[in-house]
């Protein structure tokens, strides 16, 4: 057993999800007389959940304007899949190419340390291939450059609306 699933323990019990995948953030919202608690483990769920709770009542200051969520959406789906193939990448590099681990140890790192740095290093970067990977979809390389293609002509867009509303 990991000794980070040990850590994890209270907070999984609390989630109700003791043995399912757990990524952070994780927002647990207070129960009140309208709706009980909520555990929302999603970063973009998470904000919704802000933008729909926030004091603000000016659209210009929502998040996630009305009119506006698929838009939002193609956003996010957009830095989820960029991210996904970054992380993979970095993930496998520094499991299988010690410079990389080896640049991550603090200047001078020497003789023990370094043995133990490098070994702690690679264990981070084992735990997160295991965790995210090969059946993460969103790490498809394909599907990143033609979504940066979408992501490109999306911006390009927003651009043209600003500078045409001047």
């Amino acid at each position: 057993m990991s000794p980070f699933y040990m850590a994890e323990l209270p907070l999984r019990w609390r989630i109700g999800n003791l043995t399912g995948k757990m990524t952070a953030p994780i927002l647990i919202t207070a129960a009140d007389d309208k709706q009980p608690s909520q555990v929302i483990m999603d970063s973009t769920g998470i904000a919704k959940w802000a933008d729909q709770h926030s004091r603000s009542s000016t659209d210009n200051a929502r998040l996630f304007p009305e009119g506006c969520e698929e838009e939002v959406d193609r956003w996010v789906q957009a830095v989820d899949q960029a991210s996904s193939w970054l992380r993979q990448g970095l993930a496998n590099a520094g499991v299988n190419n010690p410079a990389v681990t080896a640049a991550l140890l603090p200047p001078g790192t020497s003789g023990l340390g370094a043995l133990i740095g490098r070994n702690m290093v690679r264990m981070s970067f084992t735990r997160v291939v295991k965790k995210y990977g090969p059946e993460d979809s969103k790490a498809d390389q394909d599907k990143v450059l033609r979504r940066d293609l979408l992501v490109t002509s999306m911006l390009l867009a927003v651009v043209q609306r600003a500078w045409c509303s001047r």
